[in-house]
């Protein structure tokens, strides 16, 4: 038996709630028409890749996405809860329309893929790694050297991905990987923890380009690819502060079809903030201290959006500093696989060990390249010096 385990990572097709509009949750949500149609085609596929194991998670959309490979193959599925989604808390099984209506808050920080967010009653990124990452060792510790099919959802499948590569825990990788997904991954948000963390593994932003020659090349050919990388220190969580004298508080009668209360008392209520001339409207409740208190919620949830916003477009500036225009040129290592050599061009760095490094093994480049940006640093200051003098 050959000691290469593969894993093939496949995300569940398009669900009827996706279809819906509609946050698939941890319900029984079944397949679309056009998810049914994704798995037929996704099981002729892999049929031909000698699969010896089948797993799933236990939701519906997941395990309905895996069945046709199952029968193809004659192959039971193995279900488990560790490779369900994370959970949403009080958003699960809303409309889009309805999760931003009831839950600004909590919509917009899912949304904004904000990490460090636990959505109220949901479940942490963390959790999410904990228990699916767990459940790997486990399945891989049992079929060491087989073929093994992984049927999950988008955000598990991104943190089993970046933990096989090593991204997020070093010394687990214990035997060679072959990944692939039938949804690929355009981008991936890892947290890194620990002491003087950032000062080490800033220097990693940037453009990193790839050469190897793939399987499917027949004439031997380099093919060429890249990332960009960009380091950044965890932000602070917006928290909101309104202070009341920047609010105009406005009174008037409700209007449109309803009892007594409409056009004849002063129940509905205009807020506007100021400084930033948001205003909200509310006149659902028939009580005017009710309508000020729903109107402040969604108030202080429109503010929280501004202000996430905000931090966003920094961020989003700060990466674009680091990252370049993501052009090749701007290389800042070459990861050459037909040479096992990975080469640091700031520093003229080159070391012929690109399986040590490819799991995790990049001590002497973060040292060096501290040393480096230090001296560097330190002879400016110097220099800054002596023309004052």
């Amino acid at each position: 038996m050959s000691n290469v385990t593969r894993l093939y990572l496949i995300r569940h097709g398009k669900s009827a709630g996706n279809a819906e509009g509609r946050f698939g949750g941890h319900g029984p949500t079944p397949l679309s028409e056009l998810g049914k149609q994704q798995a037929e085609k996704t099981a002729k596929a892999l049929a031909k890749e000698g699969i010896n194991t089948i797993y799933s998670s236990d939701l519906l959309r997941s395990v309905q996405t895996a069945e046709p490979l199952a029968k193809l193959l004659n192959i039971p599925i193995r279900t488990s809860a560790a490779f369900r989604e994370r959970n949403v808390g009080v958003l699960e099984g809303l409309t889009f329309d309805e999760s931003k209506e009831q839950f600004p808050r909590d919509y917009y920080a899912l949304i904004n893929r904000n990490v460090h967010h636990v959505i109220t009653e949901g479940e942490s990124y963390r959790n999410l790694l904990r228990r699916i990452t767990g459940e790997l060792r486990s399945i891989l510790r049992e079929h060491n050297g087989q073929r093994i099919a992984i049927f999950s959802h988008t955000g598990a499948i991104c943190f089993l991905t970046l933990h096989l590569l090593g991204a997020i825990h070093r010394g687990t990788k214990t035997t060679p990987w072959i990944i692939t997904s039938n949804c690929g991954i355009k981008d991936a948000t890892a947290v890194i923890e620990g002491d003087n963390v950032y000062s080490k593994m800033r220097f990693e932003s940037g453009v990193h380009r790839v050469q190897r020659v793939p399987q499917t090349e027949t004439q031997g050919r380099i093919h060429t690819s890249a990332i960009t990388v960009a380091v950044l220190p965890e932000a602070e969580e917006v928290d909101v502060q309104i202070n009341p004298n920047d609010l105009r508080i406005d009174t008037f009668c409700s209007s449109g079809p309803g009892g007594q209360s409409v056009n004849t008392t002063y129940s509905a209520v205009r807020i506007t903030h100021l400084p930033t001339n948001v205003v909200v409207s509310m006149q659902d409740e028939k009580s005017q201290i009710k309508n000020r208190e729903k109107a402040m919620r969604v108030l202080r949830a429109r503010l929280q959006e501004l202000e996430e916003q905000k931090q966003h477009d920094l961020e989003a500036s700060e990466r674009k500093s680091m990252v370049g225009s993501g052009d090749r040129s701007e290389k800042i290592r070459t990861y050459n696989f037909k040479e096992n050599r990975v080469t640091d061009h700031r520093i003229g760095l080159t070391v012929h060990q690109l399986e040590l490094v490819m799991e995790g093994q990049i001590d002497e480049f973060v040292e060096t390249l501290r040393t480096h940006y230090q001296t560097e640093k330190q002879t400016e200051k110097l220099k800054a010096e002596a023309i004052g003098a």
